[in-house]
């Protein structure tokens, strides 16, 4: 697998690179991933954690704020593998009108950023990462 670190800030930090990319091939071993994905590090601000960007000209993209320890990245990092694997997998994409599919079925949702944090964490691909995100994580740990 290749991973490719893209930055948004002025700055580049190769030991965050590290933790990143030991996380996404150990947890490569556990769920298909594209073969070659992208980490983007930009500021997201104090609450958000990171994101996976369901646009089709940034194929593959994982967004993580920078600002986080790196301790702090491991939690994101797996739970936005996580999506990645739903797009690679053709169970989670967005439309063109913006509307998001799900195992076939079209979501009528507003943008995730600007729903209340009960409404997000009951969307169907959420529930799904929260089904799979402890295993892997027990998988990451296990095998450090």
């Amino acid at each position: 697998m290749k991973v490719k670190f893209i930055y948004k800030v002025p700055f580049k930090d190769e030991s965050k690179e590290k933790v990143i990319y030991r996380v996404c091939d150990i947890i490569s071993k556990h769920i298909s991933l594209p073969e070659q994905i992208e980490i983007m590090f930009m500021t997201l601000g104090p609450s958000c954690y990171g994101q996976t960007v369901l646009d089709p000209r940034y194929k593959n993209r994982v967004v993580l704020n920078i600002d986080l320890e790196h301790r702090d990245l491991i939690v994101p990092t797996v739970h936005e593998l996580i999506h990645l694997n739903q797009i690679h997998t053709k169970r989670l994409g967005v439309r063109r009108d913006g509307k998001y599919l799900w195992d076939g079925q079209v979501y009528a949702v507003e943008s995730p950023d600007k729903m209340l944090y009960k409404n997000y964490k009951n969307l169907p691909w959420e529930q799904d990462v929260a089904k799979k995100q402890q295993k892997l994580l027990e998988n990451l740990f296990i095998n450090q």
